[in-house]
């Protein structure tokens, strides 16, 4: 579990195993993409350096409806 600060909620949420979706290497540390509290996708980076816990990436939360 990690916490970030949520944009769309305006504090801080905790995320929970089960909602992280993948994780992914890169060349600035783990990239951990999951769906936040408010509903959005996102990417939170982990790892050593300027950009370490940085939230890089949080979707507008988009509700789709199935046209007929």
């Amino acid at each position: 579990m990690f916490s970030i600060d949520c944009p769309v909620l305006g504090h801080e949420v905790v995320i929970w195993s089960e909602q992280v979706t993948g994780l992914n290497r890169t060349a600035h540390g783990v990239a951990a993409e999951f769906h936040c509290a408010c509903g959005s996708a996102a990417v939170a980076l982990a790892g050593e350096g300027p950009t370490s816990g940085r939230l890089i990436y949080h979707a507008t939360y988009v509700t789709l409806t199935a046209a007929a």
